[in-house]
């Protein structure tokens, strides 16, 4: 068995995500860059709360949201989904 393409992977997760607007704006406005060059997100910036170590800056969920963004833009996610907060 192969070990499945990371990047197609990345990819694919993106594709899924971007009709959920308003999940993938809500990780691009809480994954913000910190002053030490760090993502500032709790899950990302505190050791002990969800990470090991600081994560730099752009962290994985703030480079899928992005992914996300440009494949909804591209006119790829047509379909929209809202999704209301809890």
């Amino acid at each position: 068995m192969t070990d499945p393409d990371a990047g197609a992977l990345f990819r694919g997760f993106a594709e899924q995500l971007s009709p959920f607007l308003a999940t993938w704006q809500d990780l691009i406005r809480s994954h913000t860059r910190s002053g030490s060059g760090h993502c500032a997100a709790p899950e990302c910036a505190r050791p002990g709360y969800g990470s090991h170590d600081f994560i730099p800056y752009p962290c994985g969920v703030r480079a899928v949201a992005e992914a996300a963004r440009a494949h909804h833009s591209a006119g790829c996610g047509e379909r929209r989904v809202a999704v209301s907060g809890g």
